[in-house]
């Protein structure tokens, strides 16, 4: 997962910063415009702890998101009037 360097911190890319596959760390928030965006997860499963997702158009593929390993706390959060596509 060291080598994923495209997740935006709000000043720079950086790696993905998960401890391992279902150890929950990190929150993912999926900004911008709304359009076509195809996110891939081709490193393994990635766990992380709450996502939030702004804008419409984004599909995800690949391997597993897990948004368990944080219990009740998760949170999958999609902005009202906005769609995704799992």
């Amino acid at each position: 997962m060291a080598s994923n360097t495209v997740w935006w911190n709000g000043t720079n890319d950086m790696a993905w910063g998960q401890i391992n596959n279902s150890t929950s760390t990190n929150s993912a928030t999926f900004n911008g415009p709304d359009g076509t965006w195809l996110i891939t997860n081709d490193v393994s499963q990635m766990s992380p702890s709450n996502m939030y997702i702004n804008a419409s158009g984004y599909s995800f593929y690949g391997d597993p998101l897990d948004l368990t390993s944080s219990g009740a706390n998760s949170a999958l959060v999609v902005a009202p009037g906005k769609t995704v596509n799992f």
